[in-house]
């Protein structure tokens, strides 16, 4: 079935409802209103979903409360948003090339492209355990994939005190 094959969503929107269907104190899911008035969308919680808390590290579950959230995943056959990655808040997308490989302390530094929201001409990118690093639309890949001279765009929570933007997602 086509839409099976295509590539995971990237949505931003605001959590008006936390879905606890059988009322057990665990979230199921939340409420999505999407930006421009375009309603509203039900997202699912799946067995392996990852959630990032509001300073960009790996979070729980019951972090989840209304607000902004940046949603990745898909649509499955009833309509429903079924989400593989949540963060909390919202959430800064650089783009550049690859400066320097991933070190000891799991970081590296992005060129960025000229024209973002960032001044300086490079960023230092910090990855978690959790980190999703991407090639191509959906191929999951190791830290050891993120190379010098490769374009990327990362997709993370800028920590004004220590310069760096902590990754939620690195699409190579």
């Amino acid at each position: 079935i086509a839409w099976q094959t295509r590539c995971p969503s990237i949505l931003k929107g605001v959590i008006t409802t936390l879905i606890d269907k059988n009322e057990d104190g665990d979230i199921e899911g939340f409420v999505l209103d999407l930006p421009g008035n375009r309603g509203t969308l039900d997202v699912y919680l799946l067995g392996n979903t990852v959630i990032f808390g509001e300073n960009g590290f790996p979070a729980v579950w019951n972090d989840l409360e209304e607000g902004p959230v940046w949603v990745r995943g898909k649509l499955d056959s009833e309509g429903h948003f079924q989400a593989t990655e949540v963060a909390i808040g919202d959430v800064l997308v650089l783009k550049g090339t690859v400066d320097s490989a991933v070190d000891e302390d799991d970081m590296f530094t992005l060129a960025l492209d000229p024209g973002q929201s960032v001044v300086d001409p490079t960023i230092p990118v910090t990855l978690s355990d959790k980190t999703l690093i991407l090639v191509g639309c959906d191929n999951e890949v190791a830290k050891s994939a993120i190379k010098p001279g490769l374009p990327a765009q990362v997709a993370g929570k800028l920590s004004l005190d220590e310069q760096t933007l902590q990754a939620i997602a690195i699409f190579l």
